[in-house]
This record gives C-alpha cells, structure tokens and sequence, in this order.
C-alpha cells in the first residue's frame, strides 16, 4: 500500500513539475511587465488547480492501467486482484490530485496578490 501511495505521488509530482516549469518560463518571458507575469502565472496556476480537482473527480472510474503510476508499478502487485488495485490506485491519485490542487489553488493566489499589489503601487 505504502508503494502505491508512494509511486501515485511521485508520477503526480513528476507532471506538476514539467507543468510549473513551463509557467515559470512563460513568467520569464513576460518580465517586462512584472505585474502581468504574475497575473499569468495566477490565472495559469488556477487553471492548474481546476484541472486537477476534475482529474481528482474521475480518479476512481478512470482506468488505472492508462496512468503513469500503474506504468511505474510495472503491474506487479504480489497477486492482489486487478480490482481491488483499480479502487485503491484510483483513490490515492484521487486524494494527491486534491492535496495539489489546493497547493496549486494557494499559490494563483498568492501571485494574483503579488500582481494587485505591483499594479496599486504603480
């Protein structure tokens, strides 16, 4: 169980980086306008975070032989049944896709709150 939790958390996390990469790029890239990265770093951020608690909605119905964790698990689970695999695969990614999604949720505000700031100072 411990593996599972483990590994879901690590193929999960594995994505957000790749994900908060490219948005910290594009924040980068708008530097010019300080307000304006943070802006888009604030709506992306929240856009994640909406995708996220979708991805966490249809976790324990979505097929878990298509994610990522069950790919790193390598399909070994020590002859427990496909099913019960299924059920707790898909809710332990339900509940990291949530525990993200707050993070996610926390950190658009937090940039909204660094954009509204930049723009009433100016």
């Amino acid at each position: 169980m411990e593996r599972i939790e483990r590994t879901a958390e690590l193929s999960v996390l594995r994505a957000l980086a790749f994900i908060g990469f490219g948005i910290t790029i594009l924040m980068m890239g708008l530097s010019y306008d300080a307000a304006l990265a943070f802006l888009i770093g604030a709506n992306l951020s929240i856009l994640l975070a909406a995708i996220l608690v979708l991805r966490g909605l249809t976790a324990p119905r979505r097929d878990s032989r298509s994610t990522h964790a069950w790919i790193m698990l390598g399909g070994d689970f020590g002859g427990v049944p496909r099913e019960r695999v299924q059920a707790v695969l898909g809710l332990i990614l339900q509940r990291v896709y949530y525990k993200y999604a707050l993070r996610a949720g926390i950190i658009g505000m937090i940039l909204w709150g660094i954009s509204a700031a930049i723009r009433f100072a100016l």
